[in-house]
């Protein structure tokens, strides 16, 4: 309180600073205004027929607590830009290839060395469909330096890999699978004068309505890259409870998230509770670098409690054990484990529990085995997560001959859950866009990576809508392994006269190699970055169980790429 007082009285001592106060409040004003109505409910017919000797009188249907009719709720956001949101944990969750060789891997960029994750990480929606964990990038839409004017920005010529910061070209990727944008830090230098003291500098971060007036900059930053799509949630930056509060002064933002510092934020359990998300701060774990063992262990004693609390977990950067730990949900919680997880961001969150709070479903009984169920959505600006699950009870045997619902429903599925019957709802008009933009990529590319993404979008449509999809995966021919055509060893320096240069072929460049003198188990050799600017030597023993009676000795290289490793090629030479 004090730092905003003392910036006041500052203010009022400069009246240029005044006026672009009184300039930045009335574009606020207006920006609200044209933000703030709502958008129309979303009306979908579902009509389910009932097994024999069920009696449709008695079927009613609600929203569980949580989406997937799940009993956790867990969450991962990656604060300040940071491109291993990309590159390392959007990568491991949707077993992509995964770059080691050089510092950042880019969306676009070559491979290099690196690793192809085992598998996808993940939960089913409970009716076996599988869903990917979702990740939430904090932004910070106006930060730069005097190298990189924006870090987001794309630099032409392309920075490469050693650029660390998050691209905004890479998010709609992400955004794609699922991921969200959240607001984080924000740039008050930008609306103060150019002389103004650090004094005035410094207070500004702890003043509210200076912060306030940074958002609707920040917001037009983000809908301007990314198509159109804003933001709803703040996460708290550097534990300055004062961007909370300014939250609250900018109505976009519907949801703040903060450190859990201070005792202001609130220990969500979201399956006795919703918040207020008018009122309240949610919060979040800040990851502190203890033993991935340890952070587990509190996720096990979390998840074993009958009302648990949401974990929401934070970290700076993207480590190797950050990704081991989201294996480990995957492999407790998740499709590999119990599958109890809601994998899910805030955004997702939040949108779920406006529609479940505002839904109406009205019943209507066609016939004693068939019951029609007319649900009316409330949506609201900005709103990307168009799908609901609804638990039915009132049946004997919890099954369905069938289920139908209008063509504004992409994704229908229903399954058996205990007692209950579980129905999920897609409505997004996105889902068949998706699943067509990603079935092109694999026309394109014919790569094993765009193949498993074309399957995973196609199977979140409704079933009739697969078939035509389906078809034209099927009909994709893909890669073939990647081939070593040619290898030649020569000698490379007659200063070294038991060195030798490998230069080899392919059909395609390949991201790592092997080269070895004799016909070795590969397993005994380490993978090398391939460089085509960097010579690959190898040195001839002067002793060696692979030399041979007539002083020769054979030079054995492998490559790979992320389709897969290549039959190892050689040639036999003088080891003279």
């Amino acid at each position: 309180m004090a730092a905003s007082i003392s910036l006041s009285t500052m203010l009022k001592m400069n009246r240029f600073i005044q006026i672009i106060a009184i300039i930045g409040f009335l574009g606020a004003a207006q920006f609200v205004s044209a933000e703030g109505g709502s958008v129309p409910p979303v009306q979908i017919r579902l009509t389910l027929d009932l097994p024999q000797g069920e009696n449709a009188h008695e079927v009613e249907a609600r929203v569980p607590p949580l989406k997937f009719d799940k009993r956790l709720l867990m969450s991962y956001t990656l604060d300040d830009d940071t491109v291993t949101a990309y590159c390392n944990i959007f990568s491991c969750i949707n077993q992509h290839w995964i770059t080691r060789g050089v510092f950042f891997n880019h969306l676009g960029y070559p491979h290099s060395t690196g690793f192809l994750p085992e598998k996808t990480l993940g939960y089913s929606d409970g009716t076996g469909i599988e869903k990917r964990f979702a990740i939430g990038v904090a932004v910070w839409p106006q930060s730069g330096n005097k190298w990189l004017p924006n870090f987001m920005d794309e630099k032409k010529p392309p920075t490469g890999p050693y650029d660390p910061y998050l691209k905004w070209y890479e998010i709609p990727t992400m955004l794609d699978f699922g991921c969200s944008v959240y607001e984080h830090d924000t740039c008050t230098d930008a609306i103060l004068p150019p002389d103004a003291s650090k004094e005035v500098r410094d207070a500004s971060y702890k003043d509210a309505d200076m912060i306030a007036r940074c958002f609707p900059k920040c917001l037009e930053i983000t809908k301007r890259n990314l198509n159109g799509r804003g933001f709803k949630v703040l996460i708290e930056p550097n534990g300055n409870y004062t961007y909370c509060v300014a939250a609250r002064k900018f109505p976009p933002i519907k949801v703040v998230v903060n450190q859990g510092a201070g005792g202001k934020s609130i220990k969500l359990r979201p399956l006795s509770m919703v918040p207020d998300f008018e009122t309240s701060v949610l919060e979040r774990r800040f990851y502190n670098n203890c033993p991935i063992e340890e952070e587990f262990a509190h996720i096990e004693k979390l998840a074993s409690d009958p009302d648990p609390i949401w974990y929401h977990l934070s970290t700076h950067g993207a480590s190797d054990s950050i990704m081991q730990l989201l294996r480990l949900i995957n492999d407790r919680w998740g499709k590999d484990g119990s599958d109890e997880v809601w994998f899910a961001t805030v955004d997702e969150y939040y949108e779920y529990c406006f529609m479940r709070k505002g839904i109406r479903i009205e019943k209507r009984v066609k016939n004693d085995r068939q019951v029609e169920f007319l649900l009316t959505i409330p949506q609201d600006v900005d709103f990307h997560y168009q799908d609901l699950s609804l638990v039915v009870e009132g049946l004997a045997r919890p099954e369905l001959s069938r289920a139908t619902a209008d063509t504004s429903v992409y994704a229908l599925s229903f399954a058996k859950k205990e007692d209950r019957l579980l129905i999920n709802v897609g409505f997004n008009p996105e889902s068949p866009r998706r699943a067509e933009r990603y079935v092109a990529r694999l026309e394109e590319e014919r790569s094993k990576e765009a193949k498993r993404d074309a399957e995973y979008f196609v199977s979140q449509l409704r079933p009739e809508l697969q078939p035509p999809f389906e078809k034209r995966i099927a009909a994709v021919s893909l890669r073939q392994p990647i081939e070593i055509r040619k290898i030649v060893v020569e000698r490379s320096d007659p200063t070294r006269p038991r060195e030798r240069r490998v230069i080899f072929e392919t059909d395609r460049r390949p991201h790592e190699y092997k080269a070895c003198i004799g016909w070795l188990d590969p397993e005994s050799v380490p993978w090398v970055e391939f460089d085509p600017e960097k010579p690959i030597l190898v040195t001839i023993p002067e002793k060696s169980r692979f030399l041979r009676a007539d002083n020769t000795i054979d030079v054995a290289v492998v490559v790979r790429d992320s389709e897969g490793e290549s039959r190892m090629v050689g040639t036999t030479i003088s080891a003279q």
